[in-house]
């Protein structure tokens, strides 16, 4: 699977009050791709163009990652939703009130009137809870492998995948809605040196 603008964009905000995270950009040699909870980079993609928005310091949830021990898993998740969900707070309005002529934004959905009932779902990645819908999307990277959990407290879930690393930040605490889904550790794969299909388009964490 070849790692392009459109894999990149799943990791974007679609939140347009941060329209500044809501396409893939490049800086400090990697293009980066994130939502403010969940962060891919890759090597430097041409026709990407450098961040636009207030300075950030980008690479800070990656930091550790270099001394994190990997391991290949196989995700076992339940079937994706096909559809989007009326947002519980608006009633699908996309505002906060129900008065015609009301401006007010829904901040629960962002003002679309939906949504992804997997993101108010948790579920548990190597002793860290994160959404399910974010589970997915890590699930779906090539070769993907996860970092085990290296202190018992928050601190950002490492994977690698063919062609790039990323990092997730977990939650706080189960939320209302919590799924355990398999995640069954590959054999061989722990604490083994990067295996010839990873390359080395990840930007160095592997070395």
């Amino acid at each position: 699977m070849p790692i392009d603008q459109e894999l990149l964009k799943q990791f974007c905000s679609h939140d347009p009050t941060r329209y500044y995270l809501m396409k893939p950009f490049s800086q400090d040699g990697y293009t980066w791709a994130t939502n403010g909870h969940i962060m891919v980079r890759v090597a430097q993609i041409d026709g990407i163009a450098p961040f636009d928005g207030k300075a950030i310091n980008v690479a800070r949830p990656l930091k550790g990652i270099e001394d994190a021990q990997f391991s290949s898993r196989a995700f076992t998740l339940p079937p994706a939703p096909e559809e989007l969900d009326d947002c519980i707070k608006c009633a699908g309005r996309g505002t906060e009130h129900e008065c015609p002529d009301c401006d007010c934004t829904c901040e629960y959905c962002k003002g679309t009137g939906r949504v992804d009932r997997e993101s108010k779902i948790s579920t548990t990645i190597s002793g860290q809870i994160v959404q399910l819908a974010y589970a997915r999307m890590v699930a779906g990277l090539p070769g993907v492998e996860v970092s085990e959990r290296a202190s018992e407290g928050i601190a950002p879930l490492f994977f690698r995948f063919d062609g790039g690393v990323g990092a997730l930040m977990p939650l706080s605490c189960k939320s209302h809605d919590h799924v355990e889904i398999e995640v069954t550790p590959q054999a061989l794969e722990k604490n083994a040196e990067p295996s010839p299909e990873h390359g080395s388009n990840d930007g160095g964490a592997r070395g």
